[in-house]
This record gives C-alpha cells, sequence and structure tokens, in this order.
C-alpha cells in the first residue's frame, strides 16, 4: 500500500514538473492517472482540473472543481482560470 501511494505521489510531482516544462499534456496524462487511482485525495482531482482549465478545458475543469470543493471555492477557482489568457467558459 504505501509503495502504491508513493507511486501516486510520484506522479503528481512528474506532473507539476511537466505543468512547470510547459507541457500540459504530459502533466494532464499524469494527472488523470493519478487522480483515478483508489488512493488519490481530492487534491489529485482539483489539480487536474486546473491543468485542464488551464489548457482550455473549462467544461471538465468545471465539472470536477464543482464536484470536489465548496461552491465558493469553485467559483474562485473557475474565476482564476478564466482570468489566465482570456480562457472563457467553454
Amino acid at each position: 500500500m504505501l509503495q502504491h501511494m508513493l507511486k501516486v505521489a510520484a506522479w503528481l510531482l512528474a506532473a507539476m514538473a511537466a505543468m512547470t516544462h510547459g507541457d500540459a499534456s504530459g502533466a494532464e496524462a499524469l494527472l488523470r492517472r493519478a487522480a483515478a487511482q483508489p488512493t488519490a485525495s481530492g487534491q489529485f482531482r482539483q489539480n487536474l482540473a486546473m491543468v485542464l482549465g488551464l489548457q482550455g478545458k473549462m467544461s471538465e475543469a468545471e465539472q470536477i472543481l464543482r464536484r470536489e470543493l465548496p461552491p465558493d471555492q469553485a467559483e474562485r477557482n473557475l474565476s482564476w482560470l478564466r482570468a489566465r489568457g482570456g480562457i472563457g467558459a467553454a
């Protein structure tokens, strides 16, 4: 179990590194894999939503954020995403 949790955490770190280097699609793939694991916390899904939103995939990002967060917090995150690069609510 611990080994599996460490693997999932490694995917999260790799995804964040990918985003830092401008590889949003690579980060998305890693976060999807991590978020699908039974041991994944809501933070994994929230990070996936943010990566999706930064790629302009606002509809999916919004679904995840509204499912994972209280309404006011989800709205703050969505507002932040919309303010980046003129991304609209698709």
